[in-house]
């Protein structure tokens, strides 16, 4: 009887142990689903209302952090970028500040708003249902590396052009801990920093071929994790090739 009493004692934690696991689960992806349904909302008014660009003085007016828009072709990384005074703010927050699993695509106080630093990085979680910058792992596979090459970013003041110069299965520093983002040198020392990770030969590192990455070029770094690295960052890593004033 001790055992038998035993054994329901464990059968009981065990399975409130899985009720635990399937709530997190469909709580996360209720807060997913509602993370998504708000930029949903936000890209149809981009396309009813501005056909060509986003209207900042609105989405100012939802949250005055949003000072960007990013767009990945051929993945689902279209998103404002926002960026607050406290560094990581938007890890684990919505566009509406509010408590998010999925949080922002987000940059921190290091880098300016108006994309001349040296080196930018946006930051964005590596969601399973592909939304944030789950996405980006597309370019895990080199065949969509090669057929895929650009970044957008708009802001209030102009629309910028990337091409991808390689992806990189990267370290878990902070970037802005080990480089100057706002100098040259600091751009030259990051970028030797990824030819050495390139040397590694993982195979989430693709370079593309007859592209350069020079300290004269305004670099934006996508960041976000890899699934099962804890101490290891996924990096996209662009140059900027063109700017459209408005």
């Amino acid at each position: 009887m001790k055992f038998n009493g035993r054994t329901k004692i464990i059968s009981i934690i065990v399975v409130l142990i899985a009720a635990i696991f399937v709530g997190v689960f469909f709580y996360t992806q209720w807060q997913n689903d509602k993370s998504e349904d708000a930029y949903h909302k936000l890209r149809q008014e981009k396309t009813q209302e501005q056909k060509a660009t986003h209207d900042f003085a609105q989405l100012q007016k939802q949250n005055p952090d949003i000072y960007a828009w990013i767009q990945v072709p051929n993945t689902k990384v279209d998103y404002p970028v926002l960026q607050s005074e406290e560094d990581n703010y938007y890890l684990s927050r919505d566009i509406n500040k509010q408590d998010s699993k999925p949080g922002s695509i987000y940059s921190n106080a290091c880098n300016g708003k108006d994309m001349e630093d040296a080196i930018t990085i946006f930051y964005g979680h590596d969601m399973k249902a592909h939304t944030m910058f789950g996405s980006l792992h597309l370019f895990d596979e080199e065949e969509f590396f090669e057929e895929n090459d650009t970044i957008l970013v708009e802001t209030a003041e102009a629309l910028y052009t990337y091409v991808i110069y390689g992806v990189y299965n990267y370290n878990d520093n902070y970037i802005p801990a080990v480089f100057a983002v706002d100098e040259a040198q600091g751009a030259q020392d990051f970028i030797d920093s990824l030819e050495e990770c390139a040397k590694e030969g993982d195979k989430l590192t693709h370079v593309r071929q007859g592209e350069t990455l020079t300290a004269d070029d305004k670099i934006l770094v996508l960041s976000t994790c890899i699934s099962g690295q804890d101490d290891r960052r996924f990096l996209v890593v662009a140059k900027q090739t063109n700017r459209d004033g408005y």
